[in-house]
């Protein structure tokens, strides 16, 4: 795949946009593969995305054949607002009325390294691959970009930088004073 640069009118057309290739990333997954597994992105830009994908949509592709993890979550319950979890299943996993098999999301009211070793699990079981081994590739995995120049809870100068085995690791962000 060759890179582009693609530039919309608005914040409403991009997210419009990134559904479309999110539909056409699982049309060409399940054509060649008969799955479709994708991580899901928190934030502003993603919450209008997942709208438009179960707006839109919601038609063109098998969405509870697919399988659904996260490329990252806070560590906050389920329920809690600042939860990526809570906002993707409000915004699309919910009212596509998707099967709670296919939801992997991090189990973030557990301590951050019991959750990111259950998401490794996870990952594995799905696979039907050895957690020992290289991780499995997802068909689409969805960044967002946040204050400071993190993506996926990897934030600049923290040791998740440096993790070179685990698939899923905690990682402590001293500028905020968490663990993610």
């Amino acid at each position: 795949m060759t890179p582009s640069v693609r530039i919309h009118a608005d914040e409403d057309a991009a997210c419009a946009a990134a559904a479309k290739a999110v539909v056409e990333a699982g049309q060409a997954a399940f054509a060649a593969r008969s799955r479709f597994v994708l991580a899901l992105a928190g934030g502003r830009s993603p919450r209008r995305m997942y709208q438009i994908l179960a707006d839109r949509f919601r038609d063109d592709l098998d969405w509870t054949r697919a399988d659904y993890f996260w490329s990252d979550e806070r560590t906050v319950p389920p329920d809690d607002p600042e939860s990526n979890y809570r906002m993707a299943s409000e915004s699309f996993l919910q009212p596509l009325g998707l099967p709670e098999q296919r939801i992997h999301r991090i189990q973030a009211e557990l301590a951050p390294d019991a959750a990111a070793r259950a998401c490794e699990r996870r990952l594995a079981d799905v696979f039907d691959v050895s957690a020992d081994g290289p991780p499995p590739a997802l068909d689409l995995v969805l960044l967002g970009l946040g204050d400071g120049g993190h993506t996926a809870s990897l934030f600049p100068h923290t040791a998740a930088l440096r993790e070179s085995t685990r698939w899923v690791v905690a990682n402590e962000v001293p500028r905020l004073g968490a663990t993610r």
